[in-house]
């Protein structure tokens, strides 16, 4: 009785600090009193949030002591820290340094100033302090409105991006990724499937190659993409040079990689105590029956502690960038290597990004853009296998080792007849092996005629190419090449190779004209084409032939 009440006093004190309270506000200009629609209303530290509606109006579930950070284009941003109220209205003032700045949206560049439909922009002064294995990660908790997951906590693993929500129940939902221009390919690159283990082909690009992050996300903003950006748009632009002296930069990261909370389970002598227990309420002598015949809790193995490992992050990039009023140039080699911390889980990246700006006569100017990486990434299996590493792990009795007395694993046969209720796990995250090696090159060229001040006419052909390798092998020694019935028991492997390829050209003719001085006339004309397509195969491979050496 007095334990259920301190449980009942635990449950009411979390609900009392966990409480949220509906604010309600508007959102004005200094400047001339008027409703700003399309504002970001974020809760500092989360990615929860909300956008002001077209008269400047926001609806937020919020905490008390909570701070509401509000950012729009254009404006300074401003932050409020929530006091209870029910109704606020919001002033922001405008950043008059920053309205004349281009802001990269369609096939053209805008100034803030005239911007009218929903963008949110994200700047690498941002991003600069957070380290992230891939470009759409670095967009969580930044833009309110847009939702960034993670499929698993594996190094370079599936992430999924929505900008307002899902908008198709059959069809995908996965935005558009435009980088300098170039569709690029997303989602998962792999064949394989490994219990919720999948990859991310956004993580072979290096983030802090990155400028900026363009989130188009209403129908006007996204408008110039048609069909392809009914998921919303990212327009990301990468770092270039400038008119200045070289300028050589060396950044360098380090870090541990660390489960936050595991499961608390019994250990060898909680369980055995259990045990007699359930003998004893049964009627019986529990020192002359038991659950597990032969069992005593000298041995006890902490299986989350055998699977699980403090994981390294490093990543290193060297980077130089200048010009002077002809050229200028960016150029950046970086590697990143992260383990993950189940065992046997790593991802390596080595990348280098190449941007270079001819003006070869005053009226022409070409721009070549070059990404090239390689990745290796070492897979294993995720919790919806049935012989998945973790969910293995939490389903083993401590009573059991993963090594036997001569220091080797235990395989499967031997694991099951020992009185594992599954396989050995520690052998399930080593023997394996899954490796996926991916070779990425972004590449595109453009040239810009300006035959005045008003009208421009731009061509740019791109290519994204991705060449995927995996290699499967399973041995004797692994649940699947030594136990399924339908493997054979004698080892099991997978090769396959694939290719994606996106292909990009388009044609563009702009004019930009200021009527007066309150207004301004800007219209595109262009034509596109884009190509995408794949090709692949695999070979499997069972029974593999065992030697035996006789003395």
């Amino acid at each position: 009785m007095i334990r259920f009440y301190h449980l009942c006093v635990l449950l009411c004190a979390l609900v009392l600090t966990t409480e949220a309270q509906r604010l309600s506000g508007k959102v004005i200009s200094a400047v001339n009193k008027e409703e700003l629609p399309g504002v970001n209303v974020i809760i500092k530290g989360t990615s929860q949030g909300s956008v002001t509606d077209i008269s400047g109006a926001f609806t937020v579930d919020v905490t008390e002591g909570s701070t509401l950070v509000f950012s729009f284009v254009g404006f300074k941003t401003q932050e409020l820290i929530y006091a209870g109220e029910t109704d606020v209205t919001v002033t922001l003032e405008e950043a008059a340094n920053e309205l004349n700045e281009v802001v990269v949206v369609g096939y053209s560049s805008i100034s803030k100033r005239d911007i009218t439909g929903a963008i949110s922009t994200v700047n690498a002064d941002d991003l600069k302090n957070i380290s992230v294995n891939g470009l759409d990660q670095a967009l969580q908790g930044q833009v309110a409105g847009v939702q960034v997951t993670q499929s698993s906590g594996t190094p370079g693993g599936g992430v999924t991006v929505r900008i307002r929500g899902a908008t198709s129940i059959s069809a995908g939902n996965r935005p558009l990724y435009i980088i300098d221009g170039i569709p690029v390919e997303t989602g998962s690159l792999s064949s394989r499937s490994f219990g919720g283990q999948n990859d991310n082909a956004l993580a072979l690009l290096n983030p802090n190659d990155i400028e900026s992050y363009n989130v188009l996300s209403d129908a006007s903003a996204k408008a110039l993409y048609g069909s392809r950006a009914s998921n919303g748009v990212i327009v990301i632009t990468t770092k270039r040079g400038k008119n200045s002296k070289t300028q050589i930069s060396f950044d360098l990261q380090r870090g541990i990689v660390d489960a936050v909370k595991t499961l608390d389970l019994l250990n060898a002598s909680q369980l055995l105590d259990l045990q007699r227990e359930t003998v004893t309420n049964a009627g019986q002598n529990p020192d002359g029956y038991g659950l597990i015949k032969g069992v005593t809790d000298g041995i006890n193995t902490n299986w989350q502690d055998e699977v699980l490992r403090t994981g390294i992050m490093q990543q290193y990039q060297r980077s130089a960038t200048g010009g002077d009023d002809n050229t200028n140039f960016y150029i950046s080699g970086s590697y990143r290597g992260e383990e993950g911390i189940q065992l046997n889980n790593e991802f390596q990246r080595l990348g280098t990004t190449i941007n270079l700006d001819q003006k070869l006569t005053p009226k022409l100017s070409l721009a070549t853009n070059l990404t090239l990486s390689y990745s290796l990434n070492k897979r294993v299996k995720g919790d919806n296998f049935l012989d998945g590493v973790y969910s293995g792990a939490i389903k083993s009795l401590p009573f059991y080792t993963p090594y036997n007395e001569q220091g080797q694993l235990v395989g499967p046969a031997s694991a099951l007849y020992a009185g594992f209720p599954n396989f050995n796990p520690v052998a399930q995250a080593l023997l394996p092996r899954f490796n996926t090696t991916t070779i990425k090159t972004l590449a595109s060229i453009n040239a810009s005629y300006k035959f005045n001040t008003d009208l421009t006419l731009k061509a740019q052909a791109s290519l994204d190419y991705n060449d995927v390798t995996e290699d499967q092998y399973e041995s004797s020694q692994t649940a699947i090449g030594g136990f399924l019935p339908s493997v054979g028991g004698q080892g099991y492997g997978v090769f396959s190779a694939n290719t994606y390829t996106n292909v990009d050209y388009y044609l563009t003719l702009a004019y930009n004209k200021s009527l007066a001085a309150k207004h301004h006339l800007s219209t595109v004309l262009g034509t596109e084409l884009y190509q995408n397509y794949s090709i692949g195969g695999n070979v499997q491979g069972r029974l593999f032939p065992v030697m035996i050496l006789l003395i």
